[in-house]
């Protein structure tokens, strides 16, 4: 399956699994995630990441972050980003 191929090769890269459990929960750490220092936009509920990948084409200059709780949503936005060269991160 395509889709399952650009997930196992972008996740890893791409993604964050943030787990509810953490105890206390676990701080994103943005610089280090994206390699700088910028302002971060927090899409919450991203769905299929169409908003989300056109955001981060639009300004460059800001660090996109998707949350979504449906895997295959988010799978979408990898695909989308695969397709258009993009290297915002998500996150799950």
């Amino acid at each position: 399956d395509g889709q399952q191929a650009t997930w196992d090769r972008l996740w890893p890269e791409l993604g964050r699994q943030v787990r509810e459990g953490d105890n206390p929960p676990a701080l994103l750490d943005t610089d280090a995630w994206f390699g700088r220092h910028a302002p971060v936009v927090l899409e919450i509920g991203c769905g299929t990441g169409t908003s989300t990948l056109a955001m981060a084409q639009a300004e460059p200059e800001l660090d996109v972050v998707a949350v979504e709780v449906y895997r295959r949503g988010l799978a979408q936005l990898l695909s989308a980003i695969d397709r258009a060269s993009t290297t915002n991160p998500i996150t799950n």
